[in-house]
């Protein structure tokens, strides 16, 4: 090699290619990584559906709790603007009333105020009033952790409840001792336990 770079020619080394790989290989992915590649993908999938069902679910619930929250505020400053205009005998009248007409504004999911709801179509995650029983209803529509009732709804049912001095609460039906409040309490305890 010497002599050649002597007489003026090239000395840079010549690159060799590299050996073949042996086997039929010639790019992509072979039948076994394909179908790993597959089951992986599944499984994730699986376990985020999972996830975001859970977090739909508990999503549902915390924007029913929030909304009974707001409803229980709003009649807290109704009885105390009652009392502080010297109104108080007008406190009896709010247990009759619908909680959501005390809201400035509707929940986006209040669907109105109805007859016998029992007996009409009831669209899921939606408020109602049953001007009947005097009840505001909540029809779930994640519920997969509800224990539905005893009729197989899936309802949280809460009803307007005065208080009376002395601590005692009764419904809007007339009682012994002064009212002194009013409160939205459950008709009946329900059991919603995402995830």
């Amino acid at each position: 090699m010497a002599s050649f770079c002597a007489a003026g020619l090239s000395c840079r080394r010549r690159s060799v290619p590299p050996a073949p790989h042996p086997g039929p290989r010639h790019g992509g992915f072979t039948l076994f990584e394909l179908i790993l590649a597959i089951v992986l993908m599944t499984l994730f999938a699986g376990i985020l559906l999972g996830r975001f069902l859970f977090y739909q679910e508990a999503a549902e619930k915390a924007a029913m709790e929030r909304t009974v929250n707001a409803l229980r505020s709003a009649i807290d400053i109704k009885v105390a603007t009652l009392i502080a205009r010297g109104r108080s005998a007008e406190i009896a009248e709010l247990a009759r009333a619908n909680p959501v007409d005390l809201l400035s504004d509707k929940p986006g999911d209040y669907a109105g105020a109805y007859y016998h709801l029992a007996t009409i179509e009831l669209a899921p995650g939606h408020w109602y009033y049953d001007l009947q029983d005097r009840q505001l209803v909540y029809v779930v529509e994640h519920g997969a952790h509800f224990a539905a009732d005893k009729e197989g709804r899936k309802w949280v049912r809460y009803q307007m409840a005065l208080v009376r001095d002395g601590g005692g609460v009764s419904s809007a039906e007339p009682a012994s001792g002064e009212v002194t409040g009013v409160l939205l309490r459950q008709v009946a305890p329900y059991a919603w336990k995402p995830g």
